[in-house]
């Protein structure tokens, strides 16, 4: 019996479509002080279940170079996700972003957004 439940457990941990993890980083030409001040990063499934996240990142880094902006758990393999990135002033208005569809696989993934000013 002890097996069995240990052999369940397994099993559903270790299930198909809900082990992905993702992170995020961020690499741009616009100055934190001066051009925005918050980013706001949001994920939705595209089978438009209830699975979104949104996250508001306000520390400072060298985003020339690339800061990670985000990390989620949780998320379910093998299906496409829409990343909204987006830099907002002090009056959390939009001044730049980026839209992002893609598909996770099982483990860990990662991705850079890149946004350049114009």
């Amino acid at each position: 019996m002890k097996r069995f439940v240990f052999f369940l457990i397994f099993c559903m941990l270790s299930a198909p479509g809900y082990a992905a993890e993702l992170s995020i980083d961020l690499r741009t030409d616009y100055e934190q002080s001066t051009d925005f001040k918050t980013i706001r990063i949001s994920v939705l499934d595209e089978k438009n279940e209830r699975n979104q996240w949104m996250v508001y990142f306000t520390r400072d880094g060298d985003f020339s170079s690339g800061v990670r902006i985000a990390d989620f758990e949780e998320l379910k393999s093998e299906r496409n996700y829409m990343v909204s990135t987006e830099l907002l002033d002090d009056r959390m208005r939009a001044v730049d972003g980026s839209l992002t569809r893609l598909s996770l696989e099982s483990g860990r993934n990662g991705m850079t957004v890149l946004i350049s000013k114009p």
